[in-house]
C-alpha cells in the first residue's frame, strides 16, 4: 500500500490504507502476545494510524540488551541476527540495500515485500532463540517490569510533554546579552576568546603556572568543566585564578543553557491543538534498558537544571487539566544499607518511623552535633550518605559540596 511513482502518483492494484488498518485493528486488539524487534517504534506507527496494539509485547531488542548488558551496542535486527541464528549472508538485507537509497514508497512493492517478510521471519527466529535464555535468567524482570514498560513508554512518547515556548523566549534575550557581555569582558581584560579552549589553555599556562591541570592528548592543559571546577574548589576566593575560573564556568553554563535547552527546545517542539488552543510539545524517545535501572531519553529531558543560570524546568508545564506529580523511593538504597549493615541508629529510625524516617536529617544531626538542621546541613548529610554507600573519596565529596578536602574528611569520619 501507498507505493508511488517518482511523480507521487499512487501505483495501481494496491490495497486501501483504510481497509488494511481496519483489518489490523481486528488482529492487534486480540488478547495475544505480539513479538517485535524494537516494537515501540511499530506501536507508535500503528497508533498514529488508528491501530491500537494490545500491550502484551515481547521485544527481542530488549531481551538482547538484558542478556548482554550496557556494553551491547547494535540495535538493528540485521546486524545481530547472525549472532543467534544461522542465516545465509545473501538473505540478510538492510533497508538501505533494499530501497537503494530511495524512500520506501518509491521501492518496487515486490522488493519491499521480500524485505518486510524477512524482517518478520528473522524476528521470530530471534525470539525463538532468546526466549529460553530470558526464561532461565531474567524471567521476572523481563515479564513483570521491562515488557509492560514498552507500552507505557510508547504512550508517554506519543503524548509528549508540554513546553512553555514563551518562557524560553523571554529568558533567551537577557541570557544572550549576558553571554555577549562576558565575551567582551574576556577580550578587553584578558585579551582572549573565552570560547576558545586553546586560548584558555595558553592563558592558564602563562598566568597561573602553579595551577595543576591535567594534559590533553595533544599535551595542552585541559580546561574541561571538571578540571576547572577542581581549580575553583582548591582556590581561595580572593585569588585571581578563582575569579578568572569562576567567570569561565559562568560563561560555559550560559552557553550550555542556551544551546542545549533554551534555543533548541522551541525549534524541535511540535504544535498540537488542545481544546481551542495550539500548544507546543516535546516528543522524546526513552531508552529503558540501562544497567543502572534508570531510563535515558533523547532529547534529554530528565536532567533539566533547576538552579544555576536559570530555572529551565519552569519551561516545562502540565497539559490542560493536568498536574505534575513527583514521586520518590524514599531512600530505597538507605533502607537496603540499614538492613545489610544492621547499623543500630539507622534501624531504629526506620522501625520507629517506617514511612517518615529522614536519614539525611539524622546524618546531618550526627555530623554537626545539633538537634535541628538547616537545609544546607541536610544537603551535606544527604551527600555524605550516598557518598559512603557508593565508596566516594574525600576528594569527590569535597568537589561535590565545594568544600575543603579536610572538611570532607571530617564529615566522613563523623559519619563512620
Amino acid at each position: 500500500l501507498a507505493h508511488t511513482d517518482e511523480s507521487g502518483v499512487l501505483l495501481r492494484d494496491q490495497l486501501k490504507s483504510t481497509l488494511v488498518f481496519e483489518k489490523l485493528n481486528e488482529i492487534f486488539s486480540k488478547d495475544a502476545m505480539f513479538i517485535g524487534h524494537n516494537i515501540k517504534f511499530d506501536y507508535k506507527f500503528l497508533y498514529r494510524a488508528g491501530v491500537k496494539l494490545n500491550p502484551r509485547l515481547w521485544d527481542t531488542s530488549i531481551a538482547i540488551q538484558l542478556l548482554n548488558g550496557d556494553s551491547f551496542k547494535p540495535r538493528g535486527l540485521k546486524k545481530i541476527i547472525k549472532n543467534y541464528v544461522n542465516i545465509p549472508n545473501d538473505e540478510i538485507q538492510s533497508f538501505e540495500e533494499a530501497s537503494e537509497g530511495f524512500n520506501a514508497a518509491l521501492v518496487n512493492p515486490e522488493e519491499m515485500g521480500r524485505y518486510a517478510i524477512n524482517d518478520v521471519i528473522f524476528t521470530y527466529y530471534l525470539y525463538a532463540a532468546l526466549k529460553p535464555k530470558i526464561d532461565e535468567a531474567y524471567s521476572y524482570l523481563f515479564y513483570n517490569a521491562e515488557a509492560p514498560l514498552v507500552h507505557i513508554l510508547a504512550q508517554m512518547e506519543l503524548e509528549g510533554i508540554r513546553l512553555d515556548s514563551g518562557y524560553f523566549g523571554r529568558i533567551e534575550g537577557p541570557l544572550n546579552k549576558h553571554k555577549e557581555a562576558l565575551e567582551k569582558f574576556f577580550k578587553k581584560h584578558y585579551e582572549i576568546e573565552v570560547g576558545s579552549t586553546m586560548q584558555l589553555s595558553d592563558y592558564y599556562s602563562r598566568h597561573f603556572p602553579n595551577v595543576k591541570l591535567k594534559l590533553t592528548a595533544k599535551k595542552n592543559l585541559s580546561t574541561d568543566s571538571e578540571s576547572l571546577t577542581k581549580v575553583l574548589n582548591e582556590s581561595k576566593k580572593d585569588d585571581p585564578v578563582y575569579k578568572f575560573t569562576q567567570r569561565v564556568l559562568t560563561y560555559r553554563q550560559l552557553t550550555k543553557a542556551l544551546t542545549t535547552y533554551i534555543e533548541k527546545f522551541p525549534t524541535i517542539a511540535v504544535k498540537k491543538k488542545v481544546g481551542n488552543e495550539m500548544m507546543d510539545f516535546i516528543h522524546t524517545n526513552y531508552d529503558q534498558i540501562k544497567q543502572s535501572g534508570r531510563i535515558s531519553s533523547s532529547p534529554n529531558i530528565q536532567n533539566i537544571p533547576r538552579s544555576g543560570i536559570k530555572d529551565i524546568r519552569r519551561g516545562f508545564i502540565p497539559n490542560l487539566g493536568c498536574v505534575f506529580i513527583e514521586a520518590d523511593y524514599a531512600g530505597q538504597e538507605l533502607r537496603l544499607a540499614a538492613h545489610v549493615s544492621q547499623e543500630p541508629k539507622m534501624l531504629r529510625a526506620y522501625v520507629e518511623k517506617p514511612r517518615e524516617a529522614d536519614l539525611h536529617t539524622l546524618t546531618a544531626k550526627e555530623i554537626f552535633g545539633v538537634s535541628e538542621v538547616t537545609p544546607e546541613q541536610r544537603h551535606i548529610g544527604k551527600t555524605i550518605n550516598f557518598s559512603i554507600l557508593y565508596g566516594a573519596t574525600e576528594y569527590s565529596v569535597a568537589r561535590t559540596l565545594k568544600i575543603d578536602k579536610a572538611d570532607a574528611g571530617f564529615y566522613i569520619k563523623r559519619f563512620k
